[in-house]
C-alpha cells in the first residue's frame, strides 16, 4: 500500500501519494470523481510527468549529444517525494535530483508540488527549478483521469467545452510506438465543443500542440461537471481507451517525441529551457461546477 496523505474540508476530500505526489482520490460531497487505478484499463490516477511527456524513441533521449534511458512520461511519477509540510487543507511535496535521476537526466533540479483544497475543488502548483549552472531543457505535465460517467445512463451526454474556439490541427501518435506522426490532423473540436466518443480514441490521445484555451469544462450537458483550468500550460492532451470509464484532461508543457526525430530532448516539441537558478510555475485548478 502506498503511503498517502489526506487533505479536505466539508465538501472536498483529496488524497495524495508520496510516490510522485500523485493525486489518488478526489471526492466531492463523498462521491469519487477521480479515476481509481485498474490495470485492466490504466494503472494510474493522476501522475505528474517530468522531464518528458509521452514516449521516447528507443526508450532513450539524447541530451547534449549523450544518450540517456528515459521511461515513458519520465521518472518523477515513479519516485518518492519528501513531504515538506502538511496540514488539514494543504500539503507540499518536493523531489530533487540525485545519483539515480542523473542516470536519466543530467541536471540539478527541484520540483516542488504545493496542493490545497478549496471551496469546490483542489488547486495544485508545480514549480520546476533549475538548481544547476547550465541551461536545462525539460517537459512537464499533469495527467488526471476523471470518472466518465458518474452514472451509466449519462455517458453519451458528456462534452468537453473549451474556453476558446479550437481551430488548429491536432497531432496524433502512432499507437504501437507512442511517437508523434509528422502531419497534423483536423481538430475534432467544433467551435468550443468536443463530444468524446470511444472511436475517437482508437488511434490514441488527442495532442493539442497549439491550444488557444486555458480551461476545459467536462461533464454531462445541463448538469454538474468538472472545470479544469491550466493557465501556465501551452499544450494539452485528451485521452482514454475505447470503452474505459474515464477521460484524461492533461495540461502539458511539451509533447511526445516525433517519429522522425533524432531523439534530442532539446528539439522535442514544446520543450522549455530554464537558465541557472530559474523556475517555472504550472498551476492546475479542478473545480466542480455547472458552468460551461
Amino acid at each position: 500500500m502506498e503511503r498517502e496523505i489526506q487533505i479536505g474540508n466539508s465538501a472536498v476530500e483529496a488524497r495524495f501519494a508520496l510516490r510522485g505526489a500523485e493525486l489518488v482520490s478526489l471526492k466531492w460531497h463523498g462521491t469519487q470523481r477521480l479515476w481509481q487505478r485498474d490495470p485492466v484499463w490504466w494503472d494510474s490516477c493522476a501522475p505528474l510527468l517530468f522531464p518528458v511527456i509521452g514516449r521516447s524513441k528507443g526508450a532513450a533521449v539524447s541530451i547534449a549529444g549523450k544518450t540517456y534511458p528515459m521511461p515513458p512520461h519520465g521518472f518523477f511519477r515513479d519516485r518518492d517525494c519528501t513531504l515538506v509540510a502538511h496540514d488539514a487543507q494543504s500539503a507540499i511535496f518536493e523531489q530533487k535530483d540525485d545519483a539515480q535521476t542523473r542516470l536519466h537526466f543530467p541536471y540539478a533540479f527541484n520540483l516542488r508540488v504545493e496542493v490545497r483544497v478549496e471551496a469546490a475543488g483542489v488547486a495544485m502548483l508545480a514549480i520546476v527549478r533549475n538548481d544547476g549552472d547550465e541551461t536545462m531543457p525539460y517537459c512537464f505535465g499533469y495527467h488526471p483521469g476523471f470518472v466518465w460517467p458518474t452514472e451509466p445512463t449519462l455517458r453519451g451526454r458528456y462534452v468537453c467545452m473549451f474556453e476558446q474556439p479550437e481551430t488548429a490541427p491536432i497531432r496524433r501518435a502512432d499507437v504501437a510506438t507512442g511517437l508523434l506522426k509528422p502531419q497534423g490532423f483536423p481538430t475534432p473540436v467544433v467551435g468550443r465543443r468536443l463530444v468524446p466518443e470511444d472511436a475517437m480514441f482508437a488511434a490514441g490521445a488527442l495532442h493539442f500542440e497549439t491550444v488557444a484555451s486555458r480551461r476545459v469544462w467536462f461533464g454531462p450537458e445541463g448538469a454538474e461537471g468538472i472545470d479544469v483550468r491550466f493557465p501556465d500550460s501551452p499544450q494539452l492532451g485528451i485521452w482514454t481507451k475505447p470503452g474505459a470509464p474515464f477521460l484524461c484532461i492533461e495540461p502539458w508543457q511539451g509533447l511526445a517525441e516525433t517519429d522522425m526525430s533524432d531523439g534530442s530532448l532539446e528539439r522535442r516539441p514544446g520543450v522549455r529551457f530554464l537558465g541557472p537558478g530559474e523556475a517555472a510555475p504550472y498551476r492546475l485548478f479542478v473545480e466542480f461546477t455547472t458552468t460551461t
